[in-house]
């Protein structure tokens, strides 16, 4: 897998984390898993970015009456597809700028 892919992934894998914990809030990973449906272990596994079965997402999305997807964005890309902005079209328009700004530092 290429250098970007992986960095790309382990990214989103850091926001799910995140998205994750503030659920959780002030549960222990214990009640927060009997909660959802899943172990503890389990729990643990999507906090510290490890490997998890993409269910696991599902049964957490359920339990608090969101989508999968919903746990995959930041707060800002929550707001850009909540105000109807294309969310794809967004994220390349900042690798383009990110690209641009690069050539020109080259320069």
């Amino acid at each position: 897998m290429e250098k970007g892919k992986k960095q790309s992934i382990a990214n989103r894998l850091n926001i799910i984390s995140q998205n994750i914990r503030k659920l959780r809030g002030s549960m222990s990973q214990a009640d927060f898993g009997k909660k959802v449906g899943i172990s503890r272990a389990t729990v643990c596994r999507i906090e510290s970015r490890k490997n998890f079965q993409v269910e696991s997402l599902l049964w957490i999305a359920d339990s608090f009456g969101l989508l999968p997807y919903d746990l995959c964005l930041t707060d800002g890309e929550k707001s850009l597809a909540l105000s109807g902005t294309n969310i794809a079209e967004e994220s390349f328009r900042e690798i383009i700028k990110k690209e641009i700004i690069a050539e020109l530092k080259k320069a």
